[in-house]
């Protein structure tokens, strides 16, 4: 059975979204269909950022209408949707790890969510007068014909970038209620923008003397590669051996790295051993020696300085930071 459920149900979703007066907005509701969470915190009076959570006990579809005047860039972190908009005759499908770029005006619809679903989403609203400070000739094409629109209109939607997900990722695990994070989510916020932006929108073509074309079985293999890697963060494998292990040539791993996930080999394997590091030395009670072994550093003072370069803090200064302190 499908329960339905429309928007004007939750009449204080559209007031909080639409009270200026407030920095930081949320809406949570639970029944014994659905669970739900929203919480908005505005950037400035052209950028905001939205994250939400949908859990649902039985399929379920919420109907809504609401005016905005926007581009939202909206990652899946978790889950999948299908949304359905009335006007545009519009339709997406938005999978864990996948970004899409929609321009919003007059949006009329439904989302549908599967029976025991966990969705979680990121969206960053971006009005126009943002391009136009921060990227004009971004600016010019969104107000060309190709873009224009009276209700709403997918763009662009593709598998995001990796540092673009370990961006949305650090957003969607602040909390926005604390004021401390808010520089910090701002940040991550134009850093994600600035791997996204050009691919989201195609504002010009990569200049190659040669095409590198990828098959389903090439991206398959790229996947699986970046996979060993982060399981594997103690005793990393070579370009050689990871070559080996996916069955595809080291020149294609590495570009297909760069070309799709805006990084290299070694510096996804430094980011993820960054991460792990930085959690474990919070809330672990292992030492500095332990943690540096776990995350593939057999001396200790090339793990300090690695962690310190990355964020300007010592591993004994964030241990410190433990409730139990060794």
């Amino acid at each position: 059975m499908s329960h339905r459920f429309s928007m004007e149900e939750f009449g204080e979703i559209i007031t909080i979204q639409n009270d200026e007066n407030k920095k930081m907005n949320q809406f949570s509701m639970s029944n014994n269909i659905w669970k739900s969470n929203f919480e908005e915190l505005i950037l400035s009076p052209h950028l905001s950022v939205v994250k939400w959570e949908v859990e649902t006990k039985e399929d379920l579809e919420i109907f809504g209408a609401y005016k905005d005047d926007s581009l939202c860039i909206r990652i899946a972190i978790d889950g999948s949707i299908n949304q359905y908009e009335e006007n545009s005759q519009s339709k997406m499908n938005l999978s864990k790890n996948e970004i899409a770029c929609i321009n919003i005006k007059d949006v009329q619809g439904k989302e549908v969510y599967a029976k025991d679903t966990k969705y979680q989403a990121l969206d960053i609203y971006l009005k126009n007068d943002f391009f136009e400070t921060h990227i004009p000739r971004l600016s010019k094409k969104l107000n060309t014909n190709e873009h224009k629109t009276d209700y709403y209109k997918i763009i662009k939607q593709k598998k995001i970038f990796h540092q673009s997900s370990v961006c949305a990722n650090k957003i969607f695990q602040s909390s926005f209620q604390q004021d401390l994070n808010e520089l910090f989510i701002y940040g991550n916020t134009l850093e994600l923008l600035s791997y996204e932006v050009e691919e989201l929108f195609s504002l010009e073509k990569t200049k190659t003397t040669k095409v590198v074309k990828f098959s389903e079985y090439d991206m398959n293999a790229l996947e699986k590669a970046k996979e060993i890697l982060i399981n594997n963060l103690e005793n990393t494998p070579s370009i050689m051996e990871l070559s080996k292990l996916v069955k595809l040539n080291e020149f294609k791993l590495k570009y297909g790295f760069k070309h799709f996930f805006k990084t290299t080999p070694y510096n996804l394997v430094l980011e993820y051993r960054m991460q792990k590091a930085y959690e474990l030395l919070e809330k672990s009670e292992h030492s500095i020696h332990e943690i540096a072994l776990y995350v593939g550093y057999k001396q200790s003072s090339n793990f300090t300085k690695a962690f310190y370069k990355k964020y300007n803090i010592l591993p004994k200064n964030l241990m410190k930071l433990r409730t139990y302190y060794y």
